[in-house]
Parts: structure tokens; sequence; C-alpha cells
């Protein structure tokens, strides 16, 4: 059986002594610290929340002026006054030359070339 004396009295006195001095000088100085950080931490996540809104818009703002300048230009593409599909075609038509035809111009070329070389 336990017998109630003064002893426990006293342990009752230092226990609730040994409490005040852990809440008041260890656990309240540490709740402030804390509660410091989670209002900093808070702050930088709303701070984060804000940037990343600001990025978002300017990458919005991008893509709209970069939709204004395509459909601009699509708008204003020169065009060349006829399509594609009605541009003439070149036909080549092999004639024949008669070689003493070539064998004259040939003649002609020279002598100017000889005669270009002499002065």
């Amino acid at each position: 059986m336990i017998a109630i004396n003064i002893t426990l009295l006293f342990q009752a006195i230092h226990f609730f002594i040994a409490y005040l001095i852990i809440r008041f000088l260890i656990l309240k100085p540490l709740l402030i610290v804390i509660q410091q950080e989670q209002r900093e931490r808070d702050v930088q996540l709303a701070a984060l929340q804000q940037i990343k809104e600001q990025v978002a818009a300017n990458e919005q703002e991008k893509q709209n002026t970069w939709m204004r300048f395509k459909h601009y230009f699509a708008g204003h593409m020169p065009s060349l006054g006829f399509s594609r599909h009605n541009i003439p075609t070149p036909s080549v038509t092999i004639v024949p030359v008669n070689s003493e035809e070539l064998q004259h111009d040939i003649a002609k070329i020279t002598a100017a070339l000889v005669k270009e070389g002499e002065k």
C-alpha cells in the first residue's frame, strides 16, 4: 500500500515547478519561433504564387502577340498577281542546226577573238 506523506507533496511541488520552467523557458520561445517560421513560409508561398501568376500572364501575352503577328502577316502576304496554277511553263523545242552554219559561226567568233587579242 502507498503511504501518503510529505515527500509526495514535495514531489508534486517540484513537478509543478519543472513544468512551469519547461513551459515558459523552453516551449513558449519554441512555439514563437515555429509560428514566425510558419508566417514567413506563408508569405514566401504567397509571393511564389504571385510570381507564377505573373509568369503565366506574361506567357499568355507572348502567345497573344505571336498569334497577332501571325494573323497580320498571313493577311498581308505579298502576291505576284497570279496564282500558282496560271504560271506558264516554257516549252523547249530542239531545232536542228546546219553544220555549215555552225562552222561559219565558229569561224566568225574565232576571228573576232583573235582580232580582240591583237589589240
